[in-house]
């Protein structure tokens, strides 16, 4: 089980730096101010990844602060 999630570890991180040069390339040749291109301007999968982290950290966050308050109960 550990192996697996090493490797879906390293594919989502693999994701991430490819997604970076793929946008910053469409980016910089691009028309596009930040603003327009961070709305309007990046690809479907790119919006779908940041749901992702967004929800991760969120749960992440949570389960912390949820953890903290019920650890002296344990």
């Amino acid at each position: 089980m550990d192996i697996v999630l090493t490797r879906v570890v390293i594919v989502y991180v693999l994701l991430h730096v490819i997604l970076f040069f793929v946008e910053r390339y469409r980016y910089t040749h691009g028309h596009w101010s930040w603003y327009g291109f961070k709305e309007n301007g990046m690809l479907g999968i790119t919006y779908a990844v940041w749901f992702i982290d967004m929800l991760l950290i969120t749960i992440g966050g949570v389960s912390v602060v949820g953890y903290w308050i019920l650890q002296p109960a344990m």
